[in-house]
């Protein structure tokens, strides 16, 4: 979906940012309407911040949570990444246990790209029943 001008295109990507804590991927951006160079542009100028190859965000989108981090992890899944384990459960709040890492349940595809599991986090979540089953399994 190609969006013509300037604010349509920021409109658009806004739109997106704004589901996602005010983070994008640069294919997201592309979807927009925005080139890589219209975003390195835009990064210089500190309009977007990159936080990681190719995860970005608008500066001026008020801070929505301290679970910024794994919105991130979760862009940089692909949105195919779920929250688990000990992660799941504290995200549902249903453990004060603060995990050291987050833990992320890729798609077994993403074994053939040598990438078993990730130190960081995405954002969609285990439902609680099946959190604590992953967790019991685990353990044992």
């Amino acid at each position: 979906m190609m969006v013509a001008g300037r604010a349509e295109r920021f409109d658009a990507l806004y739109r997106t940012a704004e589901a996602q804590s005010g983070y994008f991927t640069a294919e997201q951006a592309a979807d927009a309407g925005y080139s890589q160079r219209m975003l390195s542009h835009h990064a210089q100028r500190h309009h977007i911040e990159r936080r990681r190859r190719g995860i970005y965000r608008l500066v001026h989108f008020p801070q929505m949570s301290d679970a910024e981090d794994l919105v991130v992890c979760w862009l940089w899944s692909e949105r195919e990444g779920v929250y688990s384990h000990t992660t799941a459960l504290q995200l549902h709040q249903l453990s004060d246990a603060m995990p050291e890492r987050a833990t992320m349940t890729l798609p077994s595809s993403w074994v053939k790209r040598g990438c078993a599991s990730h130190p960081c986090c995405g954002f969609a979540l285990l439902r609680w029943p099946r959190a604590i089953a992953s967790l019991c399994a685990a353990s044992q």
